[in-house]
């Protein structure tokens, strides 16, 4: 297996595992909550853990894809949708070993997976932001008049002054 191969799995996984934890985080909390209350009033509420259980699984695969898409770079809309997959492969085999059952809902399909192309555009959305910056701050920089020194180039205050704002 080629380093790069391996970088991009371990990068899916890392993915994959996040998308995972916010929806084992949320179900456990929902547990939580459903465990002190009686049969009667739990099975009234099943219709809202269940809608939570969706949101989860929504911000879950948006979180993970969001930030592998940022670390790979490319192909941002694959990238999330192989993220969310992933993610859905280990809330399956969790939920199996588990003793719950695989959630084969396709409703929990479709949100993770909603959740991961969303993701993946607000990854592809901040890359192309960034690269404007970057861009702008080359003319800038490249522009000439603003300085006092050397036609076309910044002071050193105004230079450094730059590099520690955020864009």
């Amino acid at each position: 297996m080629g380093r790069s191969r391996e970088r991009s799995f371990k990068n899916y996984l890392a993915g994959a595992a996040l998308s995972f934890s916010v929806v084992l985080i949320m179900t456990q909390a929902v547990a939580l909550y459903l465990g002190g209350l009686s049969e009667e009033e739990a099975m009234g509420l099943g219709d809202l853990a269940f809608i939570i259980m969706l949101i989860a699984n929504f911000v879950g695969g948006a979180l993970g894809s969001f930030l592998v898409a940022r670390k790979v770079g490319e192909d941002h809309l694959q990238v999330g949708m192989v993220t969310a997959i992933c993610g859905y492969i280990l809330e399956s085999i969790f939920f199996l070993f588990s003793g719950e059952g695989p959630s084969s809902d396709a409703l929990i399909i479709v949100s993770l997976l909603i959740g991961g192309a969303i993701g993946s555009l607000f990854a592809k959305a901040w890359d192309e932001k960034r690269s404007l910056a970057e861009k702008k701050a080359v003319e800038t920089t490249q522009t000439p008049g603003k300085s006092q020194g050397v036609e076309g180039q910044q002071t050193k205050e105004e230079n450094t002054l730059f590099r520690t704002s955020k864009y």
